[in-house]
């Protein structure tokens, strides 16, 4: 049987967080105030299941070229 490694682990949850995260949509609305620093507040606008499905997509190459080349090149001394 064949061991799992933590960079297995570590890089599937980490390359979902990053999906996950990258999905979210944030939106700015401006209110005006005399106070500079009041003027933007920042509103959770939905979710973006494109932006996500991207991230995965990225995410997954990412990884086979990591799992691929786990052992290094053959011309690597």
């Amino acid at each position: 049987m064949k061991k799992i490694s933590a960079f297995k682990i570590y890089a599937l949850v980490s390359f979902l967080i990053i999906s996950f995260l990258s999905g979210i949509v944030i939106k700015p609305h401006f209110i005006l105030t005399d106070n500079p620093s009041q003027r933007v507040r920042y509103v959770l606008g939905g979710f973006n299941f494109e932006h996500s499905l991207t991230a995965i997509f990225i995410c997954l190459m990412v990884y086979l070229l990591l799992e691929f080349f786990e052992g290094g090149f053959k011309d690597e001394k």
